[in-house]
């Protein structure tokens, strides 16, 4: 959604009621007040006014912070919902105290205003206040040529942004002589307006930029023609632009499923611990990139091996849709075919048994029950032939999370000398990136989920662990957020396997460079995977060979104990700034990954660790906080 907003100056307050009354019928839904002065006394607007189209504005020249405190005060008294602040002028200590108030809520969310240069002082001042969920961004786009910003506005990316700010300074003059923006900042704006849900657009006009150079604007005392001179000069323009240029494309039917998971933390599925539901196998089926490249898959394989009569063995076989694969390829090269499906999901085998009752289908068999815990001869058909092929879907969003290579370890038993499974091999990916929201995000899931009460008598004699959200790999769709060096490859498995080995443990050391010529924040690892099903046919979603319409899986995001600074090229302390944390040009994010077990074979879990550039503790140590059950 498009939502406009206008600044209104302290000599117009007097006339708050008609300024939005005007300021609505063109279309404009935010009015920005100033709160300082004295000059209104609350009686001006409704209630429903006052927090749904207003928001404050913080006296740019406070002398005390006592004056600020009474300005956002005032703004808690008319129930806002957003105060607009410049963070330069915001006292970190005042803020922190007022948002962590436990005497009542804050029912306004306080806007940084800040300008494009000015991320340094805006991560100095959330860091002071530790990541509020009240603080969140205004970014100001008061340039002609935001195209020389392009690594900063790429660091923004990853910044909770409310709001944009454009100033009457970004206009040129077209033509005919009317304001227009350049294409450069049109361009912006179209690549910003992923990241809000609602893409708030605030236009402040400043008197000594102003390149209409019509300045009986400011002077006019009727509040009708000021507003219509504003839609003559700006407003117009903008309005148009908002509806022809902002305005969402139709959204297609991926992206209409993917957009309530946006930057929506989502513990990872446990599919051998629980049984999925009926909306879980709904989303999954819908994939039709995924199961076209499954059937793809297997009508190769059959090609490749000229057989006149295949068995095929589907493990995890849902409500069908790999069964459905096989038989298809199957069909279309005139092979004579049997399946068997095995699934350990009774709510499933329901479904399986309905499209093909076993009374009647002879060319599948259903199976019920756990590969896992399977004895040959409950798997293996009565004439004692092996399987040419094992299908399967077991991968999660980082490859094995969900557990393949333990539910795939006894198809080598089950296959004939030659027999193949699909998938063959896959590999994880991990690359830091930045997201103040994941991030928050995860704390705050750890302390919202935090047990009642004091702790237990008998306790670990190791180190408290920290939140346990930020010890927990979460599954995200990834939107508001900064890949911050390429993906690095992490653990590959390979099937079927021929060693049996006791574990599938796996370590490794991922040193990823971070040459930028800016400063940086990392709060996490971004895990993807790749899968090779058969031959060249795969499945991806690396960043940079991501499956095009494939949304099965979201990334992994692996939160790290703490925000970690990155110094760019540029170096120099910044002020208020922590050297400990800094590094120079040159050097790397080093991150130890561990894939862990127990010795009765029950879990599986993530350990993870920052090496350089500053030395973090083990998070998740010994699947503390989280794991995966088997």
């Amino acid at each position: 959604m498009f939502i406009l907003g206008v600044n209104i100056e302290k000599e117009s307050v007097g006339d708050l009621r008609s300024f939005v009354a005007s300021a609505r019928e063109r279309g404009i839904e935010i009015i920005l007040v100033p709160l300082g002065g004295n000059i209104m006394s609350g009686r001006e607007l409704d209630p429903g006014t006052w927090s749904t189209t207003v928001v404050g504005s913080v006296s740019s020249h406070l002398s005390q912070s006592s004056e600020l405190v009474d300005e956002l005060e005032w703004a808690s008294h008319l129930g806002l919902t957003g105060v607009l602040g410049d963070v330069e002028t915001l006292w970190p200590m005042e803020i922190s105290r007022i948002l962590q108030s436990q005497r009542r809520v804050v029912p306004w969310r306080l806007w940084a205003r800040c300008k494009l240069h000015q991320w340094k002082e805006w991560h100095r001042l959330r860091t002071l206040c530790d990541y509020p969920l009240g603080l969140v961004v205004a970014l100001e786009i008061d340039t002609q040529n935001p195209e020389q910003f392009k690594d900063v506005i790429r660091r923004w990316r990853s910044e909770p942004i409310i709001a944009l700010i454009l100033t009457s300074r970004a206009f040129i003059l077209n033509d005919a002589g009317f304001p227009v923006l350049p294409r450069a900042t049109q361009s912006l704006f179209q690549s910003l307006k992923n990241l809000l849900r609602d893409f708030r657009l605030l236009f402040v006009i400043e008197k000594e930029h102003d390149i209409v150079s019509e300045k009986d604007i400011f002077q006019t005392d009727t509040v009708s023609t000021k507003i219509n001179r504003l839609e003559n000069y700006y407003l117009q323009y903008l309005v148009h632009f908002g509806q022809n240029v902002i305005r969402q494309r139709e959204s297609s039917s991926q992206e209409r499923l993917e957009a309530p998971y946006l930057d929506v933390l989502q513990s990872p599925l446990q599919p051998l611990a629980d049984h999925l539901d009926a909306s879980t196998y709904d989303i999954f089926e819908q994939d039709p990139f995924k199961y076209q490249q499954y059937q793809l898959a297997i009508t190769q394989f059959l090609r490749d091996q000229a057989l006149s009569f295949v068995q095929i063995l589907v493990i995890g076989a849902g409500r069908g849709p790999l069964v459905k694969a096989s038989l298809a390829a199957a069909d279309a090269l005139q092979i004579k075919i049997r399946v068997t499906a095995l699934e350990k999901n009774p709510h499933a085998i329901r479904a399986l048994e309905q499209i093909w009752p076993q009374q009647t289908h002879s060319r599948v068999r259903i199976i019920s029950g756990d590969a896992r815990r399977m004895n040959d001869a409950s798997i293996i058909e009565e004439n004692g032939m092996l399987y040419d092929c094992v299908v399967s879907e077991l991968l999660g969003s980082f490859g094995d999370n969900e557990l393949s290579p333990e539910c795939l370890l006894p198809i080598s038993r089950w296959l004939r000398q030659g027999g193949v499974s699909i998938p063959c091999k896959y590999t994880s990916f991990a690359q830091p990136i930045a997201s103040a929201k994941l991030w928050t995000d995860a704390r705050r899931t750890a302390i919202l989920g935090a047990p009642p009460g004091p702790p237990p008598a008998l306790i670990s004699p190791g180190a408290p662990p920290p939140a346990p959200g930020l010890e927990t790999p979460f599954v995200v769709k990834l939107n508001n957020f900064t890949p911050l060096a390429p993906p690095l490859p992490c653990f590959t498995f390979i099937h079927p396997e021929t060693s049996f080995p006791s574990s599938f443990d796996r370590r490794i050391r991922l040193c990823f460079p971070t040459n930028s010529q800016i400063d940086l924040v990392t709060h996490g690892l971004a895990g993807y995977f790749e899968a090779t099903l058969y031959s060249d046919i795969t499945i991806s979603i690396h960043p940079d060979s991501h499956s095009p319409g494939m949304f099965s899986w979201f990334p992994l995001f692996f939160p790290f104990a703490t925000p970690i600074y990155l110094n760019g090229d540029c170096g120099g302390e910044e002020k208020g700034q922590n050297s400990n944390n800094k590094f120079s040009s040159g050097h790397h994010l080093i991150v130890d990954l561990e894939r862990c077990s127990d010795s009765t074979g029950s879990r599986i879990w993530y350990e993870w660790c920052v090496l350089e550039p500053t030395l973090l503790p083990i998070q998740n140590s010994n699947g503390r906080s989280s794991s995966m059950l088997l």
